[in-house]
């Protein structure tokens, strides 16, 4: 063996070493272009979701833009309302204030006319009795309400031993002015005019002590003057 192929053998195994080295450092790249270019797949992943959020988050932006200047174009509305309404009530002020003696003294001239027109109405009625002529005040007695007097025409003389029946008996209101009658007055005297009127005793101690027994009804337990219950 000569030196040619000696040197020729070196150089060839520093060939064989050095494309070893250069494969394997190819690999290597691959595997950095590969892991890179992974990465940036993935990183194109992200830039779209984050294109997707950003841009749905942009159109809520807007769409809560749009709808605070509409409410803020509203309520601009309403303080301009409330400005005009404002001026208005302080006018009206001015001009109630400016009328406010006038009506204070109006109120306070119908007030005591009212109560001078309720004192004389009250008078009346409890004078009533003695203004009538040919009856009896001792034969009237005040209920005030819903009627002002029942009259027991001839009870005094039967009280007083001079007499021995009352002549009749009368509900009577005293009406002054253009006063009239109220709805329940009128069906009072509807109802006297119909003849719906009775007369009733009730003892009390009975009912109570039946009621008690459990042995009896409220109807029962009423009874006409002369001690019988009355008809249906």
């Amino acid at each position: 063996m000569n030196w040619i192929d000696i040197i020729t053998g070196i150089l060839l195994l520093g060939l064989t070493y050095a494309l070893y080295r250069s494969t394997q450092k190819v690999e290597i790249l691959n595997e950095w272009v590969n892991m890179v270019a992974s990465q940036n797949e993935f990183l194109n992943k992200k830039h779209d979701q984050l294109s997707e959020y950003y841009s749905a988050e942009n159109h809520a932006l807007e769409a809560t833009i749009k709808e605070l200047n509409s409410r803020n174009a509203h309520l601009v509305d309403e303080l301009n309302t409330f400005y005009k309404d404002n001026s208005s009530l302080k006018e009206q002020i001015y001009h109630l204030k400016d009328k406010h003696p006038e009506e204070l003294k109006k109120a306070r001239e119908e007030a005591l006319t009212k109560s001078r027109s309720v004192m004389r109405g009250q008078a009346t009625e409890h004078l009533a009795p003695y203004i009538i002529k040919d009856t009896n005040p001792k034969d009237y007695r005040f209920m005030g309400n819903p009627v002002d007097y029942v009259i027991f025409e001839g009870l005094s003389d039967v009280l007083d031993g001079q007499a021995d029946t009352i002549k009749s008996i009368t509900f009577l209101d005293i009406k002054t002015g253009k006063s009239s009658l109220t709805k329940s007055q009128r069906r009072i005297r509807d109802a006297v005019n119909s003849s719906f009127v009775t007369f009733k005793v009730l003892n009390l101690d009975e009912l109570v002590e039946k009621q008690a027994e459990g042995t009896v009804q409220d109807e029962h337990s009423v009874q006409d003057e002369n001690g019988s219950n009355p008809p249906d």
